[in-house]
């Protein structure tokens, strides 16, 4: 038996949605597989000593799960060590390294095979694996800026932006550009030939596309660079008729002194696509003024001020809201937290500590360190000492006892005295080492959980595999996540490479994310998508960045079929079902039907009942085919 899989840490996969291989398996048992992968290849440009991290799909074609074995067999190759067989469907990471190579073009083969029972089986598949390891002394391109991100209304232009190209050694050769949207122009005319260094104009035509976002990467290729071609992604943000309103900062957050006050902070309120619109700011509490009196009436993008006066309250803690209100903006009213904490002014030394709280999760005979950073807001030498009364829990100072600010406490934390499943909570007071420099005690909370077994995030199901044509969507797909041992574990779920077609739908529920059981509700949508194989993953994940348990990644893969006009309901067929699929939408106030593309059958660019009629006419009274825009 050979050696297979070791679970590795997947936060950081880079999934890449390209074409599929598709092997078959030898009939070796009753049942014969197909497996599926992606990309069917690599090419890697590395300089000398880089190294660099990628991954591939793994699935098998009917969706069963089988043991595989992969393998390579250079060393500048790096697979995971399998310690078990992994299953389909899966992906697996690996590096590339060029430490210690040569200049020069080097090959190797990522090889699949199936396995049952984790025995030979004998079908594999290939992955040609190519790395050119770069000459230090060879030419190297680069730009300024490195990526570009533009945001315009519907049929906005913007021309003559600037991109420079240059060597980073200041040499000068040939360079040539390459892009492939017609909304994204480089205009290289005055300046043809190329040589670097050069300042060439990028022009953006929005022309009659749709609201939503826009990628393309401007490729430059120089026959001298070893990293010819560069390539300069470009994101294009097309708003519609809305606007949306926007705060620099987002929040405020203060801490005065009782009888202190603040005059003239600054609140810049703007729209995002450079729209002036009209609007105006609301709050609620009389210790916060909202000083507009010069600037009415308000117009985006404006510069707005803020005073606090702490004159009639109490030491304690308050919050207010500023509300930027516009009937112009489709996010209004905006709202802008602002929050103050009032210190009794009867003392003169205030100390604060970073970070405010703790909440550590151990395993039997874990022991867990941190440390809190303790400080005076004006930067003064204070003497303080600390208490706390669990004895799983240790402070200890860098030096001896008192501390002086600012300064660092150690912090230990043991399952001394704690049973599985507890939660365990006590506090940490800083307080004054001198009666002559007092100061309002800090409190830090401390909360302790002896976990009673590994966190293990299960979901059914493993993964996901859909077929939509181009245009189709799905809404509302479901994917159940539960802790093998039936506990209630916290987790985020967002897309592994942000692909644009999967969305997760954010949970509505109180906390940093999900709770398990829980489930997590994500959208397909092809609208963007040309025909082709395509491959995402749904990342589950520690939401407090403490390592509980692996991130578990859900692979998701998308076939995008050309669109069939009038295949309502995404079958391959045209007949009385879509008929159905089309009435039940526009009537009994179903879902949207799963290819809305194929809906407007008499292309008129309006769905309603003349789309059935015309479509029950072609399939049964010999009518006209269905044309849709």
């Amino acid at each position: 038996m050979r050696p297979c899989s070791n679970s590795l840490r997947l936060a950081a996969l880079c999934l890449i949605a390209v074409s599929a291989i598709v092997i078959s398996a030898d009939k070796a048992t009753a049942q014969a597989y197909e497996l599926v992968v992606a990309p069917q290849s690599f090419e890697f440009t590395l300089a000398e000593g880089d190294t660099l991290d990628d991954s591939i799909f793994i699935t098998e074609a009917e969706g069963q799960s089988v043991d595989i074995e992969v393998v390579n067999s250079s060393d500048w190759l790096s697979l995971p060590f399998f310690l078990t067989c992994p299953k389909t469907p899966t992906t697996i990471p690996f590096a590339v390294s060029s430490s210690g190579l040569s200049p020069g073009l080097y090959h190797d083969t990522i090889t699949v095979t199936i396995y049952i029972d984790c025995q030979t089986y004998h079908s594999h598949v290939d992955i040609p694996v190519e790395m050119t390891v770069a000459d230090g002394m060879e030419a190297t391109l680069a730009s300024l800026p490195t990526s570009m991100e533009f945001f315009l209304s519907q049929g906005d232009t913007l021309v003559g932006e600037s991109l420079y190209i240059f060597d980073v050694e200041g040499s000068s050769y040939n360079f040539w550009t390459y892009n492939s949207s017609s909304w994204l122009y480089v205009d290289t005319m005055e300046a043809s030939p190329l040589y670097t260094p050069e300042l060439i104009s990028v022009d953006i035509y929005t022309g009659m596309l749709a609201p939503g976002v826009y990628s393309d990467t401007i490729l430059v290729f120089a026959d001298e660079a070893w990293n010819s071609p560069l390539r300069i992604p470009v994101d294009l943000h097309v708003a519609g008729g809305e606007n949306i309103l926007a705060t620099d900062p987002a929040f405020f957050e203060f801490s005065l002194n009782h009888g202190d006050s603040i005059f003239g902070e600054s609140l810049y309120v703007y729209e995002t696509y450079g729209r002036s619109i009209n609007f105006w700011a609301y709050n609620q509490s009389a210790w916060l003024e909202i000083d507009t009196a010069q600037a009415i009436p308000l117009y985006a993008p404006e510069l707005l001020f803020l005073n606090l006066r702490t004159a009639d309250l109490t030491p304690g803690f308050y919050a207010d809201t500023v509300f930027v209100i516009s009937s112009a903006a489709a996010n209004s009213p905006l709202a802008l937290p602002v929050y103050l904490t009032v210190s009794d002014s009867a003392y003169e030394y205030y100390v604060e500590a970073i970070p405010t709280e703790f909440d550590f999760y151990l395993s039997p005979g874990d022991i867990k360190y941190d440390s809190i950073y303790v400080y005076e807001v004006l930067g003064r030498n204070v003497p303080f000492t600390c208490s706390y009364s669990s004895i799983w829990l240790t402070v200890q100072p860098d030096s001896a006892f008192p501390g002086i600010t600012p300064g660092i406490l150690d912090i230990i934390v043991t399952d001394s005295g704690m049973q599985p499943g507890e939660i365990y909570t006590d506090t940490i007071f800083i307080e004054p080492a001198s009666d002559s420099m007092p100061f309002p005690s800090v409190a830090v909370p401390v909360t302790a959980t002896l976990i009673t077994s590994e966190i293990d995030l299960l979901t059914i199901p493993e993964y996901f595999q859909f077929s939509l044509d181009s245009g189709g969507i799905l809404m509302d797909r479901l994917l159940y996540v539960y802790d093998a041992s039936g506990g209630s574990v916290d987790f985020l779920a967002d897309a592994a490479i942000g692909s644009g077609w999967l969305e997760i739908m954010p949970n509505d529920s109180p906390g940093p994310g999900f709770l398990t059981p829980d489930s997590v509700f994500f959208n397909i949508c092809t609208d963007s998508l040309s025909p082709g194989f395509y491959v995402d993953s749904i990342i589950l994940y520690d939401p407090f960045g403490m390592d509980l348990f692996d991130p578990v990644a859900v692979p998701v893969g998308l076939t995008v079929t050309e669109n069939i006009c009038g295949d309502v309901d995404g079958n391959g067929l045209i007949n009385i079902l879509d008929v159905t699929s089309m009435i039940v939408y526009l009537y009994k106030g179903a879902s949207p039907a799963r290819n809305i593309g194929a809906c407007d059958v008499d292309g008129s660019g309006v769905i309603n009942l003349l789309d059935v009629v015309y479509l029950i006419d072609f399939l049964y009274r010999g009518g006209p085919e269905p044309d849709c825009p």
